[in-house]
């Protein structure tokens, strides 16, 4: 704060019975303290021009977090999706395997079947043609049963 030209030379007039050297102490106390004060004024120019920084770089890490945020959550939409999907694919797939186990027994189970009929069937067929041969029954029994 300057006080001005006006307050100085009502203030520091040669005034009789007052010392120049008085005046001249009182104007560099006063130049003192003004440069303190500057002084002060200047560190907390720089306390701010620090937090301004300080506050760019929060900004910009904000924006970085806040980008991969986003990518994390696409990722996750994604991954989400596909678990849906492939969950939906598992059970399709184990309803038709559990189809497939039902007709493979039943299927093995026919297999079992048609062996025991054709086995049957060629020991008649050869029982035939033994009597057809004359051999006594006892012998066809024994084939049978094999």
């Amino acid at each position: 704060m300057n006080p001005g030209p006006s307050v100085l030379n009502t203030q520091y007039q040669h005034t009789p019975g007052v010392n120049n050297n008085d005046i001249l102490f009182n104007i560099l106390t006063s130049l003192e303290s003004m440069h303190k004060k500057l002084g002060q004024i200047d560190t907390k120019q720089s306390s701010v021009r620090n937090i301004t920084v300080k506050l760019v770089e929060m900004e910009r890490t904000m924006r970085d977090m806040e980008d991969s945020q986003n990518f994390i959550s696409g990722k996750y939409d994604s991954l989400s999706t596909h678990t849906r999907t492939n969950t939906n694919t598992i059970a399709t797939l184990t309803s038709q395997l559990k189809t497939l186990k039902t007709t493979n027994t039943k299927l093995k189970e026919d297999n079992a079947l048609f062996r025991d009929d054709i086995i049957d069937l060629k020991c008649r067929s050869m029982r035939d043609n033994l009597f057809e041969l004359g051999m006594p029954v006892s012998m066809c029994v024994s084939i049978e049963h094999r």
